[in-house]
């Protein structure tokens, strides 16, 4: 697997909560990697979120107030301390509905977004369910969250994806606008993003790294 950005990884404890949203058509199981690496970097509290259905029948707000539930069950438990969110593929657009439009933005410190269709993918026109129409370019729901940035408020936002997406078409429609950075890697196939080490050494990097002034 071609990849590169990997950082360094600190083993300093991690005691803030981490939530995890998979895309269209996977399960939390899909995280395993990656929650197997922050466990043995010390991060203590981190979730998978189940979205259902997963299959892109439901509209994409509809998945996000089960993040929104989520999130603020953690939030709560964790005496109401910023939480940090992951989302992968569709996951990552669920995730940004809970940002702006659902709360997110109180709760929320840093945002990483894994190949995300942000400013959708045209292999959203092969589907006809109610979210993955929400996916496609010409979407009112993604010309409505890009057209608000001042609704993130000021949560930390970083883009993570590959040149060589075939998912995510074109594969810069990954990448946020208003993100504090963003980080290439060269990953041949869209699901191996959540299977790089390079990747997962970048999540922990940036969920570690120190409050931005």
């Amino acid at each position: 697997m071609l990849e590169h950005d990997g950082s360094p990884v600190s083993a300093l404890v991690s005691d803030r909560p981490v939530l995890l949203v998979h895309g269209i058509w996977d399960r939390p199981s899909v995280w395993r990697g990656l929650q197997r690496k922050m466990r043995n970097e010390q991060f203590q509290h981190v979730t998978a979120a189940e979205l259902r259905p997963n299959n892109g029948s439901a509209p994409l707000g509809v998945l996000a107030e089960q993040v929104q539930s989520e999130a603020e069950r953690l939030y709560k438990a964790g005496g109401e301390q910023p939480i940090d969110v992951v989302g992968f593929s569709m996951g990552s657009v669920v995730s940004r509905i809970f940002i702006q439009r659902l709360g997110g933005s109180q709760m929320v410190r840093r945002f990483v977004s894994i190949s995300g269709p942000h400013a959708g993918t045209r292999l959203a026109y092969l589907g006809w369910r109610t979210g993955q129409r929400e996916l496609r370019p010409t979407s009112q729901l993604l010309s409505e969250l890009n057209a608000d940035v001042e609704s993130w408020g000021q949560v930390e936002v970083t883009c993570l994806w590959t040149p060589l997406d075939l998912v995510v078409t074109p594969p810069r429609s990954a990448i946020l606008p208003n993100a504090r950075s963003e980080h290439r890697f060269l990953v041949p196939i869209h699901a191996w993003m959540l299977r790089s080490s390079g990747v997962h050494s970048k999540v922990i990097s940036l969920l570690r790294s120190p409050e931005s002034d």
